[in-house]
């Protein structure tokens, strides 16, 4: 009787959730995916690789990982500062990145005079996500050198003074510029303080600065760089090279912008002898100019400085720009060549028809809201129920300076009606956000909105065409390396034989290795030179990974299984997680045995991705959890997930590939078998114990299913007791309803091993439903050009004809039944009948 009401509440359930199951079935729980090997950059969060840990160096790096792996393959050492710098780097982060920290500290200081104030002004108000509203026009320095300067006249004058106050309203000012407008200090009399006056001037240059209005700003910095008796001479000085790099990096007249540039350089030139305080920044803007103006000499100089230098300080923007102008030449490259092509085989272009008045007046009323000139906003009529009736909506252009009686009169002509009091909310809460709107379109974050100056390729990029590229590139030893390294075609082997022939350089023999397969001339020598390599050296995974390749497609199995167990047994915890998984990917691919090939089938991941969020489990649930705190939905059963599901950062599981051939090779047997073998952990075999189960129950092989069922009993894998009432069922009738209720209790529970984190949940999380039971396997699959073609799965060589005869009925049997839903559902509505 326990039995048939835990049916019928379930079966409640499951018919409600089975009516809004969306025709596009869903099936099996969203989980945390796994990722095994990172293909485009070494193993998070780098620190270890631009240490020299370095791994498996690959054609798919990317440019900037690969520049770090050049340097250490050739015996070369990157001090700890730039390691630090090479981190940012590798993470996308530019020098000019700011953290909030900056802002805070300023913020603490104002305190010092302001110890009353109760609320921060609008601009030092962080917003939720976005961080602050002046980024990025302030970079941090901006804010630090007013910390500074406030504490020092603090200190000089007291935080009571009001001439410091007056300096602190200045500031703000100065900042407010920083998010929108171009509002000025107010004026200070003779009488002021002489400190106070000089830096008022500062102020009100920096405020048209921030305000883009780079000539006015510069003739102010001359006029105090002029000035000996000024506290800010030198910074001014400075600042008159560096306004001219803003001005012409927001130029969009590329002559105009040329002129800037040299204006730059020139002054920069020139400066660089006289400034001591700001000798190092002064470099760099020269670098920039160096690459904006001579960019094909800059990144020969790039190349040799990343090649060997060490002690970098600038080494972070070095690395980025170089990397910018080596994918600038190629994409330039590969254009000139897509064009040529282009003329040599014309396709005749239809003339676009001539523009609507409609589209003429769309594009104009678009410039004039671009110019500010213009305000848009739609207002939607409201119904009797205070509904918004969003098909009954207009849209509507003003003037910003519209009053609000010739607003409100053509929004009701419009309509054709006076406006209730609820549409008149709506109408005026959406004026007000087309005035913010506004004011952020002429805002001069917007100059830097999306703004990025990278001109190489953008998507579908393929590997480079050496015989497109412009000699210039070619003539460094690094650029060589990389673009040979990263292309695929055939001359590339050849050549990096060549040069590590004549430079004896361990990176081209890494090339020249990686480049090479089983017909490739010279093989023996790099196997013999390959079989020297020592394993403290930074380019013995590289080599060992590349030799087992080639010896395996040599048809030197047992030597590249020989080699492959010696590094694993002696040196796999050297390696980075990725470089040891692709090590036990060999290994499994020369497995002799089915023991062998679990015993490496199993792999740990790199990280986990869920949500366009990479991480460890704990990092990536933590973020959850942190929001549900925020809604105040946080309770026991997520902590209880939370410290569940982290366990898994520290384990092992199957990766898609050794799924498949599990699902596609292996009968019910053979995966009974795989749950006893000790070569996998426990927690592995336990949960292939409910695959065999839930496959064994659908195939009706009583005698596997009892048996699984008994050691899931006996392992203490049957939290909800389905299985205890499985196993003590003795009618066929009973054994019937038990069965069913465990798959209603456990919907991830499934005939076919599952992708990712293998747990075993209920159907007792909300929607949960809607994403239970399994899916049939895929019988296609797409190809490299996304193209879908049937599914082919390799088996492993030393499974017997009969195993994979008998895989492939039961695989069809299972097909057979239909959706999972559906069967369940069949089985539900039949038990329901039959005691109606």
């Amino acid at each position: 009787m326990k039995l048939l009401r835990q049916i019928a509440a379930l079966l409640v359930l499951f018919t409600v959730s089975f009516r809004f199951i969306p025709e596009a079935k869903a099936c099996g729980p969203e989980t945390l995916e796994p990722i095994f090997v990172l293909q485009n950059s070494p193993d998070p969060p780098f620190r270890e690789f631009t240490q020299g840990k370095i791994g498996i160096v690959k054609p798919s790096f990317g440019r900037k990982t690969l520049v770090i792996a050049y340097r250490y393959l050739n015996g070369g050492v990157f001090s700890e500062d730039e390691q630090k710098e090479l981190v940012e780097a590798l993470k996308g982060a530019s020098p000019e990145t700011d953290s909030n920290d900056a802002v805070e500290a300023w913020i603490k200081a104002r305190k010092l005079v302001l110890k009353d104030q109760t609320e921060l002004p609008e601009i030092y108000q962080e917003r939720r996500y976005r961080g602050y509203d002046f980024f990025p026009n302030c970079t941090a320095n901006a804010f630090e050198v007013a910390t500074e300067t406030l504490k020092d006249r603090v200190a000089r004058f007291g935080a009571e003074d009001r001439n410091v106050g007056e300096w602190l309203k200045g500031q703000d000012v100065v900042f407010s510029n920083c998010s929108g407008g171009s509002v000025m200090p107010a004026a200070i009399g003779a009488e002021s303080p002489g400190w106070l006056r000089k830096d008022r001037d500062y102020q009100n240059a920096a405020a048209l600065f921030y305000s883009l209005k780079f000539n006015e700003a510069r003739v102010r910095f001359e006029k105090i760089a002029q000035d000996p008796e000024s506290d800010w001479q030198q910074t001014a000085d400075y600042l008159v090279g560096r306004t001219l790099i803003r001005q012409a990096s927001l130029e969009p007249n590329e002559q105009t912008k040329r002129s800037l540039y040299e204006k730059a350089e020139m002054y920069l030139i020139n400066l660089l002898p006289r400034t001591a305080k700001y000798r190092q920044a002064t470099q760099k803007f020269l670098a920039l100019t160096k690459y904006r103006l001579r960019p094909e000499e800059r990144v020969q100089e790039l190349a040799q400085v990343l090649e060997e230098q060490s002690g970098n300080d600038n080494v972070r923007q070095d690395l980025i720009d170089y990397v910018w102008l080596l994918d600038k030449f190629e994409n330039q490259a590969q254009e000139a060549e897509a064009q040529r092509l282009k003329l040599l085989n014309p396709t005749p272009q239809p003339s676009p028809p001539p523009p609507t008045p409609t589209q003429l007046e769309w594009k104009r009323n678009s410039e004039l809201l671009e110019r500010g000139e213009l305000i848009q906003f739609w207002v939607p009529s409201v119904n009797a129920d205070g509904q918004i009736n969003y098909t009954d909506s207009k849209t509507f252009y003003f003037k910003p300076d519209a009053s609000a009686p010739e607003i409100l009169e053509t929004v009701e002509a419009a309509f054709g009606r006076k406006l209730t009091e609820a549409e008149s909310k709506q109408l005026w809460e959406r004026h007000a956000e087309a005035l913010e709107f506004r004011k952020y379109r002429l805002s001069p974050n917007r100059k830097w909105d999306g703004r990025s100056d990278y001109e190489g390729c953008g998507y579908d990029c393929g590997k480079p065409r050496l015989d497109l590229l412009p000699p210039f590139v070619r003539t460094d030893e690094l650029s060589d390396w990389i673009f040979t390294f990263q292309t695929s075609e055939e001359d590339a082997f050849s050549h990096a034989v060549t040069k590590w022939r004549q430079t004896h350089s361990d990176a081209w023999f890494v090339a020249a290795l990686t480049k090479a397969n089983k017909a490739s001339p010279s093989l023996n020598r790099l196997l013999a030179q390959a079989a020297t390599v020592q394993p403290d050296t930074p380019i013995f995974a590289t080599v060992v990974y590349n030799r087992v390749r080639l010896l395996t497609d040599s048809g030197e199995q047992a030597q590249a299984r020989q080699v492959l167990d010696e590094m694993i047994k002696t040196k796999f915890d050297m390696f980075p997680v990725s470089a040891q998984n692709q090590f036990l990917e060999q290994r499994m691919d020369l497995a002799t045995s089915v023991t062998e090939f679990l015993k490496f089938a199993a792999k740990k991941p790199v990280i986990f991705y869920e949500y366009g969020t990479g991480g460890t489990i704990r990092e990536i649930l933590q973020v959850e959890k942190e929001y549900m705190e925020e809604q105040g939905e946080e309770n026991d059963q997520q902590k209880e997930r939370v410290e569940r599901l982290s366990a898994w950062d520290d384990r092992v599981v199957f990766d898609q590939r050794v799924v498949d051939v599990l699902n596609w090779h292996f009968p019910t047997s053979a995966l009974m078998s795989a749950a006893h073998d000790p070569v996998l952990p426990d927690y592995l075999r336990e949960r292939l114990l409910f695959t065999v189960w839930t496959r064994a129950l659908l195939l009706k092989d009583d005698a596997i299913a009892r048996q699984a069922a008994t050691e899931i009993v006996e392992k203490g894998q049957d939290e909800s007791g389905v299985f205890r009432d499985y196993l003590k069922a003795r009618s066929a009738v009973e054994k019937q309803d038990a069965a069913t209720y465990a798959l209603l209790k456990l919907p991830s529970l499934s005939p076919y091993i599952v992708f990712g984190i293998p747990e075993v949940d209920t159907g007792e999380n909300g929607d949960y439903f809607e994403l239970a039971w399994w899916c049939a396997l895929s019988e296609t699959e797409y190809d490299a050009q996304y193209k879908e073609v049937p599914k082919h799965v390799a088996h492993p060589p030393f499974l017997a004809g009969d195993l994979l005869t008998a895989a492939e009925k039961e695989r069809a049997s299972i097909r057979g039944l239909g959706d999972a839903k559906k069967l369940i559902g069949n089985r539900v509505s039949e038990w329901a009948k039959n005691r109606a």
